[in-house]
């Protein structure tokens, strides 16, 4: 995984009149934002993106449309994972006055790091359109990268508009090094809805292989993708010892969430299992993995925020 690099931002934004969000804000920061993106970039917006002359060069192509992974994984993998995650505001307030600060986290992956200051436009375009029930507008104040060591370094100043390139970029790397060589037991608390497939199935009850499985799909495709090589794993060795391991307590429950897909034009159900769940048996080998997971989420619908979870140990 040598090169494979990531970057965190905090983006705080501050309403202009009065604001109201949902419980689960995902689909209120992400939803939308497609189509913005590509209004904003896009040189031949009646063409398709495999058609367009620019293909090469777009950032709403590269972004949405993503291409280049090894041809030995382009016929596994149909669809390429969004470079991006958003995380929205945890908290479930659903309004907020003018002048008020709302903070949300993003993550981008690879290349996508070289795309920060499409993604803060667009964000201003968002402001200027609206977000929620009555399209309130905002503005964004700042952004700022955070550090492995959570130092934060302003690369957005909202009163100048001006992008600064002081990202810090991380190294995937980093969650291979340093970690308790033996460990026998660990608790993840899954914060926003986990949606994941199992033999043409959606999950209730996390099996540690399972979760295994899901982690390394999801790195292998974001490194592949990104990196247009294949990674390096031993996946038969990597499932045989995560399914030597064992829940030892679940607390779960299944949480249903909704979003409208403007571009479908339908409603979407896209429930899925949060609360705590208990590991047993020899994990500390997976520590970095699953420290990525933290990361870079899990399971479907990552982009809205879902899948996200924290480690207790």
């Amino acid at each position: 995984m040598n090169g494979f690099t990531f970057a965190r931002y905090r983006i705080r934004i501050s309403p202009l009149e009065e604001m109201y969000l949902p419980d689960f804000k995902g689909s209120t920061f992400r939803g939308g934002f497609g189509g913005v993106f590509r209004r904003i970039v896009c040189v031949a917006p009646r063409e398709s993106c495999a058609s367009c002359m620019v293909e090469d060069k777009c950032a709403y192509r590269f972004v949405f449309e993503t291409s280049g992974a090894p041809d030995s994984l382009s016929a596994t993998y149909d669809n390429a994972p969004r470079p991006f995650v958003f995380e929205p505001p945890e908290t479930t307030r659903n309004r907020f006055a003018p002048g008020e600060a709302i903070e949300f986290h993003m993550t981008l992956f690879g290349r996508a790091v070289e795309y920060l200051p499409y993604f803060l436009l667009v964000f201003h375009a968002l402001g200027e359109q609206g977000l929620g029930r009555g399209r309130a507008r905002y503005d964004i104040l700042n952004a700022v990268s955070i550090g492995a060591d959570g130092t934060e370094s302003q690369v957005y100043d909202g009163k100048s508009r001006r992008v600064t390139q002081n990202t810090q970029v991380l190294s995937l790397e980093k969650f291979w090094a340093d970690e308790p060589e033996s460990l026998e037991q660990i608790s993840l608390l899954l914060l926003t809805p986990v949606r994941i497939k199992f033999n043409g199935n959606l999950v209730e009850r996390l099996e540690f292989h399972i979760l295994v499985r899901n982690l390394l799909r999801r790195l292998t495709m974001l490194y592949a993708f990104q990196e247009a090589a294949c990674p390096q794993i031993p996946y038969a060795d990597v499932l045989e010892a995560a399914r030597r391991v064992s829940i030892k307590s679940s607390d779960v429950r299944w949480y249903d969430w909704e979003r409208y897909s403007s571009r479908q034009d339908t409603r979407m159900k896209l429930g899925g299992i949060v609360g705590n769940i208990s590991y047993q048996g020899e994990i500390g080998e997976f520590i970095p993995l699953l420290r990525f997971g933290e990361i870079a989420h899990i399971g479907k619908s990552t982009t809205f925020g879902l899948g996200k979870y924290r480690i207790i140990m």
